[in-house]
């Protein structure tokens, strides 16, 4: 795989291009190799491809055709040659084993971080802040369940008294309809 971006690599503008390096390399390393394969820029312009050649024409006109037809040209090779590259790239990642060893720890580590375990067995700073969290805001919970049920309980409380004092309008009312000074 090596000699192969090392052959590409002359004609990368930037220049060291971005070794692949060996086999124990960190993720930052792998990341950077990558990074410029996938982001690479070359100065190949494929001039020596063009088929017309407008040098013998007097007219301008053909001269500016002819040159805008190798122009295009030139620009679906180079395009050609940038997918061409980054396939390249393509199947190197999906066989680079420091990718799949990447992946793994990041695994790992994302399971032992969901275990809130550290590698001694002891629950990890951000487990315990995160069951820390986790008590507050059951807490929080609880006590807006008991403001909610002290808040109907005061409702229930005003609305039994506005019928009790309903009622007693209601019997007084009745007694004054009913009294000594009513004509029958």
């Amino acid at each position: 795989m090596t000699p192969v971006f090392e052959m590409e690599s002359r004609f990368s503008k930037t220049q060291p291009a971005a070794p692949l390096g060996s086999e124990d390399a960190t993720k930052e390393e792998v990341e950077r190799f990558y990074d410029f394969w996938y982001s690479f820029d070359s100065w190949r312009s494929f001039e020596y491809r063009d088929k017309e050649v407008n040098e013998g024409s007097d007219s301008r006109d053909d001269k500016r055709y002819t040159e805008k037809k190798n122009k295009n040209e030139r620009a679906r090779l180079k395009k050609e040659d940038t997918a061409r590259v980054r396939e390249l790239v393509d199947l190197a990642m999906a066989h680079d084993p420091r990718i799949k060893r990447i992946k793994e720890e990041e695994k790992a580590a994302r399971e032992a971080k969901k275990k809130g375990v550290t590698g001694k067995g002891k629950p990890s700073a951000a487990a315990l802040a995160h069951e820390a969290a986790k008590k507050a805001e059951e807490e929080k919970a609880r006590k807006e369940v008991e403001e909610i049920a002290k808040a109907e309980a005061k409702k229930a409380k005003a609305a039994a008294a506005t019928a009790a004092k309903k009622a007693r309008r209601a019997a007084r009312t009745a007694e004054e309809g009913s009294g000594p000074g009513t004509p029958a």
